[in-house]
């Protein structure tokens, strides 16, 4: 019997990527702005943002990601008082499809996350240069694991496939006067942690959170263990925590009013969860950050 191959369809690949990065920024962040001729994603991981480009602005809430286009000035602040934690990774690439993607911002769910989080892990490995400084053009290891450069490629190729995917999904349901009715586990989970996110200054109760995503709470505590390695109270509990150091990053509130905004209850219950969470306290983590601003400023 003779064989005969099929040549793939590769409707979508990256070949050169230009930069990665994973930023921490204060509340007063504002970056003026730039344009150039390679593709940029952008993925809000903490906080709020606004983005302007072509002579218009929009809301990035957290888990939103947005892609510019090459050619397009675009710029990017801080909302809120919370601070801002940005990825952001640009690329070449000849597809049309990513035009359509570029048009509006778009949620990253918990498996799109997953492939950041591999993007992330992979580029600190094949790479020496730093994730959190803009201006470096990416220098290999000398001993990177096998195909890191690769995979980066591929996880990358396999997330925009997906949002692309998703957009067709949403377009043709539209067209057929159609609801989408996601009740997949990845659906409820997303959802669950949205409701975290946009109730970080008076947290909900597990209870509650079950109720408005219509799941049980054990299905819901199964869900965060398996995706998460955590339950569904210790990973709210580490979203307001990662608020607390944004806020602690503006320096506008002290330990007890930052306490106190995000439903802690007393200044002893957030410093002890603090310190369980990141290893030091309140006073530790501050020091930290303004020592590390000290020798910036030298």
């Amino acid at each position: 019997m003779l064989y005969e191959g099929t040549l793939l369809k590769q409707p979508l690949t990256i070949r050169k990527i230009y930069t990665i990065h994973y930023y921490e920024y204060d509340s007063g962040y504002a970056f003026e702005g730039e344009a150039h001729d390679f593709w940029e994603l952008v993925y809000v991981d903490r906080g709020q943002a606004e983005v302007a480009r072509g002579g218009m602005a929009c809301a990035l809430e957290q888990g939103q990601a947005i892609l510019h286009a090459p050619g397009v000035f675009h710029t990017v602040r801080a909302l809120g008082s919370l601070g801002l934690n940005l990825f952001v990774i640009s690329f070449d690439c000849a597809s049309k499809e990513l035009f359509r993607l570029s048009e509006l911002p778009f949620p990253i769910l918990s498996g799109d996350k997953q492939r950041l989080s591999s993007i992330l892990s992979e580029a600190g490995q094949a790479f020496a240069s730093p994730l959190n400084d803009p201006y470096f053009k990416l220098r290999r290891r000398e001993r990177a694991p096998f195909a890191g450069e690769m995979l980066i490629a591929l996880e990358l190729q396999a997330l925009l496939i997906h949002l692309i995917r998703r957009l067709d999904l949403h377009q043709e349901l539209a067209q057929s006067g159609e609801t989408p009715v996601d009740l997949s586990a990845e659906s409820q989970l997303s959802q669950a942690i949205a409701l975290m996110q946009q109730n970080l200054m008076e947290p909900l109760g597990i209870e509650e959170i079950c109720a408005k995503c219509h799941i049980s709470r054990s299905k819901l505590q199964r869900l965060f263990r398996q995706h998460t390695g955590q339950s569904a109270l210790n990973y709210y509990i580490a979203l307001r925590l990662e608020a607390a150091k944004g806020m602690m990053r503006g320096r506008q509130h002290s330990f007890s009013e930052i306490a106190d905004a995000l439903g802690f209850g007393s200044i002893h219950y957030f410093s002890k969860q603090f310190k369980q969470v990141t290893g030091m306290t309140p006073s530790e983590y501050s020091a930290s950050l303004r020592s590390l601003s000290d020798r910036k400023s030298c």
